[in-house]
């Protein structure tokens, strides 16, 4: 057939471009159609980035750790201030467990301390601040700029976590008489506290002024309350003062340095332990 074509071609040009034109024209009809391409299965949407979570604030094992630490610094001289720097502006939680000998007999027996009348079936709690600006030790501690402080030492500060001791009074090692040299040093412990530093800068309204947090709560007939006390309950954000979050004096060869933690304490509650019970609560700022 091509053959003929190439000769019809030859002798007459038109016609063999006419065969020419039908020949490719079945030769492209002959080719298969192209075949519609396979739709795209969609695509998953991206995930979303995942947000950072917020670190858990500094609970009472953590910060006493820290003041350890600072009060090492403060008996040996060395300069903590980076480290110091380092904590300001965490946020943090800390338990105080108090009325662990039970109920008083009356509320202003303690500074912490709680009563229970059981023919009423009231419950009342009460905590005074215990570190005002007139005690020498916070004296000595106070920057110039700072007016007022307000806080509490820590009952046992040795015990890391929210807790009653095994025992009220532990027994103190006999001295030896026969050797009086061989007999240890009797060391007293170093008190640990957490107070605000109230500068000029900061609202006079916030300052209890020696005012205990106190509430009160009826009990129903079936409640009674706990033989291991109660927790306070702290938390805030740690804040420097003159670049120290926590400020320690009276190291001496023989005896820690106190330490008082520098914070902004926007809440205050009395929790009932292991149940996160909330008997009271305040809050400011």
């Amino acid at each position: 057939m091509l053959w003929w074509i190439m000769a019809q071609t030859l002798r007459c040009p038109s016609i063999g471009a006419a065969f020419l034109s039908l020949g490719l024209g079945l030769v492209v009809a002959c080719r298969p159609a192209p075949q519609p391409a396979a739709p795209k299965s969609p695509e998953a949407p991206p995930k979303p980035a995942a947000l950072p979570m917020p670190a858990p604030p500094i609970n009472r094992a953590s910060l006493l750790s820290e003041v350890t630490r600072a009060m090492s610094a403060a008996a040996t001289g060395e300069d903590d201030t980076a480290a110091q720097r380092e904590l300001s502006g965490k946020r943090f939680e800390l338990r105080i467990r108090f009325g662990c000998a039970g109920p008083e007999s009356r509320i202003t027996g303690s500074a912490l301390g709680w009563t229970f009348d059981s023919a009423r079936r009231v419950l009342r709690v009460r905590a005074v601040p215990t570190i005002s600006a007139q005690e020498p030790a916070i004296a000595s501690m106070m920057p110039e700029h700072v007016e007022a402080v307000q806080g509490f030492w820590i009952p046992r500060p040795w015990i890391l976590g929210a807790a009653c001791p095994a025992a009220e009074t532990l027994s103190e090692a006999p001295a030896d008489t026969k050797n009086p040299a061989e007999t240890p040093p009797v060391v007293s412990a170093a008190r640990v506290g957490i107070a605000q530093f109230f500068t000029e800068q900061d609202a006079r309204t916030r300052r209890r002024d020696g005012r205990a947090y106190e509430a009160t709560k009826t009990l129903p007939a079936n409640s009674e309350p706990r033989a291991s006390g109660f927790d306070l309950v702290l938390s805030g954000r740690l804040r420097a003062i003159s670049n120290r979050v926590i400020h320690c004096a009276g190291a001496t060869p023989d005896r820690p340095p106190d330490c008082v933690v520098s914070a902004d304490i926007d809440r205050v509650r009395v929790e009932t332990p292991g149940t996160s019970e909330i008997l009271a609560d305040w809050r400011s700022g």
